[in-house]
């Protein structure tokens, strides 16, 4: 899949025009980060970041996909996304980081933590949330736009 051409249509669709360069996260910060948390990005998050990781009107719309410095590791698990208001958190498990597009978990904050899997790659769950949020997917329909 060509990531940076579908998250520029993703964000085209949302926003009616393209991202700019300064949209993104630069190469080296991404790296840095990883360096950081000790893990590699999958690559369709990675892209993401570098497409678009700056947007804020569309990564903070509703839900909360973190800024790149946001990213941490708990539990065996990548958090990248947070609900707005902190009940429930998006992640992927360390062990699938290794994968290009990894499924996508979902952690219920309650105590104790509960641990679903949305069974959907991170570039189709990226595509659903957005239009969800914008209004463009209620969510009902199996198989709802995808990039």
């Amino acid at each position: 899949m060509d990531f940076d051409a579908a998250y520029s249509k993703l964000i085209e669709r949302h926003l009616g025009k393209l991202p700019r360069r300064t949209d993104g996260v630069p190469d080296a910060a991404i790296r840095r980060r990883e360096k950081e948390l000790g893990v590699k990005l999958p690559t369709s998050l990675r892209v993401y970041y570098r497409t678009a990781g700056k947007l804020t009107q569309q990564n903070k719309m509703h839900n909360i996909l973190y800024d790149l410095h946001d990213l941490h590791v708990e539990d065996g698990f990548l958090i990248f996304m947070e609900e707005n208001q902190a009940v429930v958190h998006w992640c992927f498990r360390l062990h699938d980081l290794d994968q290009i597009d990894p499924e996508v978990w979902q952690r219920v904050n309650s105590e104790p933590p509960e641990w679903y899997s949305e069974e959907i790659p991170f570039s189709t769950f990226l595509a659903k949330m957005f239009d969800w949020q914008a209004g463009l997917d209620d969510g009902t329909a199996e198989d709802s736009r995808e990039l």
